[in-house]
C-alpha cells in the first residue's frame, strides 16, 4: 500500500484549518484550537508547527492572544511545501529520486511507470494550494482530473499489453 505518512497529513490539515479560521478575521489561531477542530493531540501539533515553522510556512505570535498564522497568503502555499516540510522529498520507490539504486535499474521494464507516477503525486500536491483546500475547489477539479486519469491508465494498460507500443 503507498500512502503518505500520519505526520504529513496532519499537518496538511492542520494548515488548512488555521487558513479557514484564520479568513474568518482570527488574527492567530492558537494548537488548542486547532487541536480540538481536527482531533488532534496538541502535543503532537506542537512537533508539527515547530517544524513547519522553521520552514517558514506559519509564524508564531506571543502573547495572551498568541498563536499561529500563516506566513504566506493560502493560494501562495502549496499542499506539497506541507508534505516535503514535514516528509521530505516525494518518493514512490527509490529509483524515483536517484539512478542505479539496484543491478536492474539500467534495464528496469517499470523505472518508467514507477517516476510517471510519483510525477503525477507531486504534479497534484504543487498545483493545490490551501487555498484551493479552504474552497474546496480541488473537489470542483477532481472529476476532470479523474477523467485524464482514468484514460491515461486505460492508455497505460493498452500499451502493456501491446509491448509498449503507442496505437
Amino acid at each position: 500500500m503507498i500512502r503518505l505518512s500520519t505526520k504529513g497529513r496532519y499537518a496538511l490539515r492542520a494548515v488548512v484549518e488555521l487558513a479557514n479560521v484564520s479568513k474568518n478575521g482570527a488574527p492567530s489561531v492558537s494548537l488548542k484550537e486547532i487541536a480540538s477542530r481536527q482531533q488532534i493531540s496538541v502535543k503532537y501539533l506542537e512537533a508539527l508547527f515547530t517544524t513547519l515553522k522553521n520552514a517558514g510556512i506559519v509564524k508564531s505570535q506571543r502573547g495572551a492572544k498568541g498563536g499561529y498564522l500563516l506566513a504566506n497568503h493560502p493560494s501562495k502555499i502549496s499542499a506539497m511545501e506541507i508534505i516535503e516540510a514535514i516528509d521530505g522529498e516525494i518518493c514512490l520507490v527509490d529509483c524515483c529520486l536517484k539512478k542505479n539504486v539496484c543491478k536492474n535499474s539500467n534495464n528496469c521494464p517499470t523505472v518508467g511507470l514507477w517516476r510517471k507516477i510519483n510525477d503525477m503525486i507531486i504534479g497534484e500536491l504543487k498545483s493545490n494550494t490551501i487555498q484551493d483546500l479552504v474552497e474546496n475547489t480541488d473537489l470542483k477539479r477532481y472529476v476532470g482530473r479523474r477523467k485524464r486519469i482514468e484514460r491515461d491508465g486505460r492508455q497505460l494498460a493498452k500499451r502493456h499489453v501491446s509491448g509498449g507500443k503507442d496505437e
